[in-house]
């Protein structure tokens, strides 16, 4: 199984309004659109998305593509990772053991 990393990184903060300001103008991060919560940059060939969500400040969200969603789902949980939310059987949210959070999806349906 193949869990390959997409290059969307999406990041919790705690200040959203000041948070927008100094990606953009101290990081020089380029504003593709934005939100009352959140909010899409662009940098080189990486997509951020700096949120205000209700979750925890400071969290980060790495994103996977896998081809089978299920066995992946089966092979993470079985390595103690958690589910902490579904958006669709497609699209699913999880925590490891060790502190990490993913955004996991199957681009196309089996």
């Amino acid at each position: 199984m193949q869990f390959r990393m997409t290059k969307h990184i999406a990041i919790n903060v705690s200040d959203y309004k000041k948070a927008i300001l100094f990606y953009r103008d101290t990081l020089g991060w380029e504003v593709i659109k934005e939100g009352t919560s959140e909010t899409h940059f662009v940098k080189g060939d990486t997509n951020f998305y700096i949120e205000e969500k209700g979750g925890k400040p400071y969290e980060v969200f790495f994103e996977y593509e896998v081809e089978d969603i299920e066995a992946a789902k089966v092979k993470l949980l079985s390595e103690g990772c958690a589910i902490s939310q579904s958006y669709s059987p497609q699209s699913i949210m999880f925590s490891d053991a060790y502190g990490t959070n993913f955004h996991l999806y199957q681009k196309e349906a089996l």
